[in-house]
């Protein structure tokens, strides 16, 4: 909800598809347990839907060094 009004400039429209699946379950509620990706988005729904702080977890992504690394230019053009 958060980044689509970052992004658009506008609440996210309520027949939106996110909307519509994620909105009723954040609502209500309908879960134990809920991870959030960053800190600004448990704020987020804890401001947002009421959820109790303590039901979210934060799990920052992970990144593959391995995968995800600065290549040379060369490298670059081989790997293309």
């Amino acid at each position: 909800f958060l980044a689509s009004e970052l992004i658009n400039g506008k609440p996210l429209a309520p027949d939106h598809e996110m909307a519509q699946t994620h909105g009723p379950i954040l609502r209500n509620q309908t879960f134990k347990k809920m991870i959030a990706n960053s800190k600004l988005m448990k704020e987020d729904a804890v401001k947002r839907f009421g959820i109790p702080a303590d039901k979210i977890h934060v799990v920052y992504p992970a990144l593959d060094t391995k995968v995800f690394h600065p290549v040379t230019p060369e490298e670059r053009r081989a790997l293309r």
